[in-house]
């Protein structure tokens, strides 16, 4: 959890959130190389997930739930958040054009925390976006676990280039669970 989150000790604000992701970072290296870590980031945890990615354009990919353009935005919209830019925070739509590695997007279509269009937004200006997931009639919190995770081991699948085996083994399951039912 980042600082001043959860049940995390400390105070929130984007820089702690920074300084936990780095301290992450640091710990899987010494377990990974760089081209073995995937960051996964939901909502306010985009930020420092996409700040992480453009630092290191070694990582392997980055995944994105639900990600807003910034919090200013998602709360204000565009014009309050040019109005107090120096008191938004996460301004992931200043960074993603930044980030070189493979990004997935997932986004449900009736989010009403961070509208969709933000998702939409930021895999418009990835440089290196793949197939995003938008889910209908999902928003924030209701996303469903199976079926993104489904698309997160399709991405990861894609990055090694194993995608086929994946899809083979999900059709044959397909088959095999509607034979024996």
């Amino acid at each position: 959890e980042y600082c001043g989150y959860g049940l995390s000790e400390g105070k929130p604000s984007e820089e702690n959130c920074i300084s936990s992701i780095d301290a992450a970072y640091e710990y899987l290296l010494q377990l990974f190389p760089p081209s073995r870590i995937v960051a996964f980031g939901r909502s306010i945890g985009t930020g420092p997930t996409l700040d992480l990615a453009m630092r290191h354009p070694e990582i392997r990919g980055v995944v994105l739930q639900s990600p807003p353009e910034s919090c200013g935005r998602a709360v204000l919209g565009n014009f309050g958040s040019w109005v107090g830019y120096h008191l938004d925070i996460f301004r992931n739509y200043e960074k993603i054009g930044l980030v070189e590695c493979p990004v997935l997007v997932m986004h449900g279509t009736l989010d009403e925390i961070v509208p969709w269009e933000h998702g939409l937004a930021i895999y418009e200006a990835c440089q290196n976006a793949v197939e995003p997931l938008w889910v209908e009639d999902r928003g924030h919190n209701n996303m469903p676990n199976e079926v993104c995770l489904r698309r997160v081991r399709e991405f990861l699948d894609e990055l090694d280039g194993l995608s086929w085996g994946w899809n083979i083994f999900v059709t044959n399951l397909a088959t095999d669970i509607s034979v024996n039912l």
